[in-house]
């Protein structure tokens, strides 16, 4: 069995090689236009996620000063990412284009990856220990029942982020179509926003079905 170091230095080693624009894969075959999120890229997310659920990397600590870098990530990543400051402050623009690889989208450059373990590292603080804050309230009450269902939808896409993250990639091209042809207006976009969500937990959900092998049980099942 290979120790984890092997894998964690080849997904680094698959990102490297995309960042130098060796790895990646053709967005249509008649054209050298490479797929928007690079997968050879992406992977390190994922990858990293998988790591700190496994407890290969652990746990990072809780105090004030990491919240405090962290949140002057986020903060500072603000002015540089949002198109309305970009559109009015062109010195940000200016900024943004030096920045270049390091904040490529497509190949998810590293001020992206620092720029995500800064707002997950926030987003786990808040939440508490195992999600301990995001608990429902007590009782059966119609407010805890559809706390619960929520938190498990929440749960199950997060686990299936991968499968989630792929079929989104595709259902939003579908939905943008939709919205050419409905035309943009609250309604319209409200009605695609949730259809939406409900593609993605409807796409979690068919990932862990599957993920949890029920045939097996079914077949293992005696016979009456």
């Amino acid at each position: 069995r290979l120790h984890v170091a092997v894998a964690a230095v080849a997904v680094i080693a698959v990102w490297v090689l995309a960042q130098m624009d060796l790895a990646a894969l053709p967005a249509e075959p008649w054209s050298d236009r490479e797929w928007f999120f690079n997968p050879f890229g992406w992977q390190l997310v994922f990858f990293t996620g998988f790591a700190l659920m496994s407890g290969w990397l652990p746990a990072p600590p809780v105090n004030r000063l990491l919240v405090l870098v962290a949140a002057v990530i986020v903060l500072a990543i603000v002015p540089l990412a949002w198109f309305r400051i970009l559109r009015e402050v062109a010195l940000f623009s200016e900024w943004r284009a030096a920045l270049g690889p390091l904040i490529a989208k497509t190949d998810f450059g590293l001020l992206r990856y620092v720029h995500f373990l800064a707002l997950a590292y926030l987003a786990w603080v808040a939440v508490g220990p195992r999600g301990a804050r995001l608990s429902p309230p007590e009782g059966d009450g119609m407010l805890a029942r559809a706390w619960r269902v929520g938190l498990a939808m929440i749960l199950k896409v997060g686990q299936q982020s991968l499968a989630v993250f792929i079929v989104s990639m595709y259902v939003a091209r579908l939905l943008g179509v939709a919205l050419d042809v409905m035309g943009r207006s609250h309604l319209s976009m409200a009605l695609i926003n949730i259809g939406g969500m409900m593609i993605l937990v409807a796409a979690a959900y068919c990932a862990g079905w599957f993920k949890a092998h029920p045939w097996r049980k079914s077949a293992k099942a005696p016979r009456p």
